[in-house]
């Protein structure tokens, strides 16, 4: 019995016996009243221990469902963020088991069947499942490379803990692939880059060894040996002007200085200075400027476009027309350079846009030039958004194909 229902019946008590004093009831009487009364008191107090057992027992499933809708709404957030994440994401349990993966790791399973994962049963990819191994036993954060079907992952592992104790550990992917390119690229860049450098130095220090020497008297050789320096210095000074030119158009978003110009007078300026070189070789300029002659670009780089390709022509040609052709069509505007000259073979057309890369390598450098110049071309046409071809045959000759959107 509670210290109220005590307090409650002592009180009935004191009433009892001053009824009893004050009114001469028979004692039987009172004893039934006090009966009734602690009776009513009883029940009055059940039903409110009732009410309130009751209302807790409301207020925790109110907080049980408030939890659990909680920690549903927790867990459907955690796998909408998870899904996501544009890398192949695992993430494993204190027991080794595969709780969560996402899309981008399902590719890498053998089988798309919800069956229960762990690290040493499941269907992943044989790479996949050594990470996975070597992520849940060894329970440190560590980085492994590995390669799958030709591309290259670089796969990081990182354990989570509570309260000090490993708890689980997280794995994810990253594709490699385009900064691995992007290395090589570069290291090739630098080598070719290198290479180009070393051979006019190489020709300059020589002569200019030959040149201070005490006992050189030869006004002659002198006279020749300083018109070899002042090629290949020209030679240098075009090098560096053209990889300072590519890096440039190299960054992300090359800037440009886009205006309307009227294409058809540009490309007539850019052949004027050209004309002696080609008369020189005996060749013909044919001018087929057709269709819409305004276009939205950047006039200096596309005079450098134009530029770089007839002067190309005209190097690897020994006869026959060269050709600058436009026209248009409804949405786009077409250039074409097409020359009658050595041509080069169909596999190599893959790579004429490649810094460096020369098809006739004698040739190349006797006629000198950078072997930038069509790497360049490429840039800029990359840079106003349109797309450049080319076709060749050896032997009969080259065409390139330039096409821009006319907005």
């Amino acid at each position: 019995m509670d210290r109220h229902k005590l307090s409650a019946l002592f009180a009935l008590l004191i009433v009892s016996l001053a009824l009893e004093s004050l009114f001469n009831l028979p004692v039987y009487l009172v004893i039934l009243l006090l009966i009734i009364a602690f009776g009513f008191i009883w029940y009055s107090s059940e039903i409110r221990l009732a009410a309130d057992v009751r209302k807790n027992n409301e207020n925790l499933l109110h907080e049980l469902k408030t939890s659990s809708s909680d920690s549903h709404l927790k867990t459907k957030q955690l796998l909408t963020i998870v899904s996501s994440i544009p890398f192949p994401l695992l993430l494993l349990d204190e027991m080794g088991k595969i709780v969560i993966y996402n899309t981008q790791a399902l590719a890498f399973r053998h089988s798309d069947a919800k069956i229960e994962l762990d690290y040493l049963h499941n269907d992943f990819d044989p790479a996949i499942q050594e990470v996975i191994k070597d992520a849940f036993i060894l329970e440190k954060e560590q980085e492994e490379r590995i390669r799958i079907d030709d591309v290259d992952y670089q796969a990081y592992m990182v354990p989570v803990t509570s309260h000090g104790k490993f708890s689980g550990c997280l794995i994810l992917l990253q594709d490699m692939t385009k900064a691995l390119s992007g290395e090589k690229m570069q290291k090739r860049f630098i080598a070719d880059a290198s290479h180009e450098l070393k051979t006019p130095i190489s020709v300059i220090k020589g002569m200019s060894e030959i040149l201070i020497r005490d006992d050189f008297n030869d006004p002659e050789a002198q006279k020749d040996f300083l018109n070899q320096i002042n090629s290949e210095v020209q030679r240098l000074e075009s090098i560096v002007k053209d990889l300072l030119e590519l890096s440039k158009l190299s960054v992300e978003q090359p800037i440009l200085h886009r205006t309307r110009i009227d294409f058809h007078e540009l490309a007539q300026n850019v052949c004027k200075p050209l004309m002696p070189l080609i008369n020189e070789k005996g060749l013909k300029l044919n001018l087929d400027l057709k269709g819409e002659a305004r276009l939205f670009c950047d006039a200096q780089k596309m005079s450098q476009v134009l530029n770089n390709l007839l002067v190309n022509a005209v190097k690897y040609s020994d006869s026959g027309t060269i050709t600058l052709r436009t026209f248009t069509t409804d949405d786009d505007y077409y250039i074409q350079v097409q020359d009658e000259g050595c041509g080069f073979n169909v596999n190599e057309q893959s790579r004429i846009f490649e810094r460096f890369y020369r098809v006739n390598q004698s040739r190349a450098r006797a006629e000198g030039g950078s072997g930038l110049g069509l790497a360049i071309v490429k840039s800029v046409i990359d840079a106003h958004g349109g797309v450049i071809e080319v076709r060749s045959e050896l032997n009969v000759g080259t065409v390139f194909t330039i096409k821009l959107n006319k907005l």
